[in-house]
């Protein structure tokens, strides 16, 4: 198990062995060479850690400790973790500030508590088989152990083929799951019993005003100084977007040690300015070294197999092979760190799809007379007979669905104050063509539903903990930790550093701010440090050549398309084979969502070199 994680730690390993416990870690030496190798002990040796990620907050802990009595041996961030446990017990999880997953033994109690930062961008995975009770960073490490069986979950495929990911806590092998983000499970050694406790959710974020710009601007930059922390070199993924863009700014004007790096396309279709070309001038703008690096069609065909495998998960975004070349190509000039500009869409309304559902909840509930008028609108009505889910047509009157079908991007929102619940998943605009593929391959099932107070909680702050919850945790953050790991790459992103994200959510749960005109606060912050034409510029986003690299991938793999191991599981029905050799045209967000999970399942089944089972 340890060994099958030596990607995200080449340089070191370690291992915790007592009576029927044994626990393993490799090491990415980010900060400490020297002296940061784990596991860390207790000065009596009653207490262990090991863990992956970053403690931002380390400095301030440690001083803490310090004050407490406690002697420390090296200069990591993990070890503070063991003195604040010894002080605190699990209630010392809280205090953690940065991305983590970590394992604590404490043997004076017998309890193995397992924590995972409050947002999610380390990955924790679990499950009790044959007697066991596993953890791991990654599913193909609790798979290699052989303990695990290799069975996959036939109930979730409806979700995988609308969402294009199985949404935590489960995974897509029965019995397997993740530990939520901001929350620790306590498993007694004795008896092998377990729990799971949230130490930090949404729920309980407090309101507060809004910040203010410069608040924010402070809020930012501490975040940026923080995330950058390393002993190892950093760069930055540059695209011509406001986030990366800000963050380029940022780390000029403060002075730090950075390249940035860009990803190109050999086929920039009808793009007059490319965005790599664009990030170039940025840079030469802010002298920060750039670097260039362009992926072939071909390139992307041929890893394609590779890079899904390299995900842990079928996780279905095209995109993924971006960042798989930006991971790469950070190794490739001699850097451990990438800092993103990942969650900036999310936390400040960048998405129109989840912009204009939270207007459209807010202005149904401040004028309810609207949506009589709404649901007479002709696309309304022609988008509540597409409705795959029958309780969202019932109780249809009552939702206010707005315009979150009307941009790309669709996803569904379910509100409704007879259960309280709402649900959100990506959708593509096609929306009746979408579903009918979907139908074709299975039976839709109703996306799970999280649970909001719809009687206090404002709508800006409803859909951003369903953005963060959603797509965001099980898209987004989860392909970004496995393929910059693959490469054996750290990512950091301040954008959805937890103090920022408390001050502007907290904001939220006060007064909703959709209103304001797109990344309106993050504008405002960025008109500092930036020329008005990058501040201004037209949202983009990122569009690699989609329709080239389908073609290219299905040509490459078209004889495993032709007899699908998904089809012989009975995960789906035949049609797949001809949706993904192109007999029948679907839509291609389904084809990357079928050509993913086939491609997926063939790399398990060939590494693990057993048949693969289907509950």
């Amino acid at each position: 198990m340890r060994d099958g994680l030596a990607h995200r730690g080449p340089d070191s390993d370690g291992i915790i062995v007592a009576e029927s416990l044994s626990l393993g870690m490799t090491r990415l030496k980010i900060n400490d060479f020297l002296t940061g190798d784990q596991p860390f002990y207790s000065e009596d040796g009653r207490v262990a850690v090991i863990g992956n990620g970053e403690i931002y907050n380390a400095s301030a802990l440690r001083v803490r400790a310090e004050k407490a009595g406690h002697q420390f041996r090296s200069r990591s961030d993990i070890e503070v973790v063991v003195h604040l446990y010894e002080e605190l017990g699990t209630e010392s999880f809280s205090l953690l500030r940065g991305m983590f997953a970590i394992a604590v033994v404490d043997f004076r109690s017998r309890y193995l508590h397992l924590a995972r930062d409050p947002i999610g961008e380390k990955p924790l995975f679990y499950t009790e088989s044959s007697g066991a009770f596993l953890f791991a960073s990654e599913l193909r490490s609790l798979l290699a152990s052989q303990l695990v069986s290799p069975t996959v979950r036939s109930d979730v495929m409806g979700e995988y083929l609308v969402t294009g990911y199985v949404e935590e806590p489960r995974t897509v092998i029965s019995g397997v799951s993740k530990v939520p983000p901001g929350s620790f499970l306590s498993m007694c050694l004795d008896s092998g019993e377990y729990t799971a406790q949230r130490f930090w959710s949404f729920e309980d974020m407090k309101g507060r005003q809004p910040p203010t710009v410069d608040e924010l601007d402070d809020l930012i930059r501490s975040a940026l100084r923080d995330t950058m922390t390393s002993d190892a070199g950093v760069a930055l993924a540059l695209s011509a977007g406001l986030d990366s863009s800000l963050l380029a700014a940022l780390m000029a004007h403060e002075g730090f040690d950075v390249a940035a790096i860009s990803v190109g396309f050999d086929d920039e279709g009808a793009q007059q300015e490319p965005e790599d070309v664009l990030a170039g001038r940025l840079a030469q703008r802010l002298s920060i070294p750039f670097t260039r690096r362009v992926i072939s069609t071909q390139d992307v065909a041929r890893s394609f197999a590779e890079m899904c495998w390299q995900r842990d998960e079928p996780i279905a975004d095209i995109t993924g092979s971006a960042y798989a070349a930006l991971a790469e190509t950070t190794r490739s000039v001699g850097r451990s760190v990438l800092v993103t500009g990942q969650g900036g869409d999310e936390l400040f309304w960048g998405y129109p799809w989840v912009r204009e559902a939270a207007r459209a909840v807010a202005l149904s509930r401040a004028n309810r007379e609207q949506e009589s008028s709404w649901r007479r609108n002709t696309r309304w009505s022609k988008l509540a007979v597409l409705l795959h889910d029958k309780s969202l047509r019932r109780n249809y009157r009552s939702f206010a669905l707005g315009q979150f079908f009307a941009a790309r991007g669709v996803a569904t929102a379910q509100l409704s104050a007879g259960d309280g619940a709402l649900s959100l998943f990506p959708f593509h605009p096609n929306f009746s063509a979408h579903l009918e593929d979907q139908r074709a391959l299975r039976s839709a099932e109703a996306p799970s539903l999280q649970r909001f107070n719809l009687a206090s909680d404002t709508s800006s702050f409803l859909f951003t903990e369903a953005i963060f919850r959603s797509y965001l945790l099980n898209n987004g953050l989860a392909q970004t930790d496995r393929l910059s790991m693959a490469f054996s790459i750290e990512n950091r992103s301040p954008l959805i550093f937890q103090p920022l994200v408390e001050a502007v959510v907290g904001g939220r749960r006060r007064e909703d701010d959709c209103f304001l005109a797109p990344k309106a606060l993050l504008k405002s912050v960025a008109a500092r440090y930036l020329p008005d034409d990058v501040v201004f510029r037209q949202k983009t986003g990122f569009a690699p050549p989609v329709n080239s690299w389908i073609a290219a991938i299905r040509d490459c793999y078209f004889e495993e398309f032709s007899d699908p191991l998904i089809v012989k599981l009975g995960l789906v029905t035949s049609v797949a084979s001809e949706y993904m050799t192109g007999v029948i045209p679907c839509d291609w967000l389904i084809w990357t969502r079928l050509a993913t999970l086939e491609l997926w399942l063939r790399k398990l089944a060939e590494h693990l070199g057993q048949p693969l089972l289907v509950d």
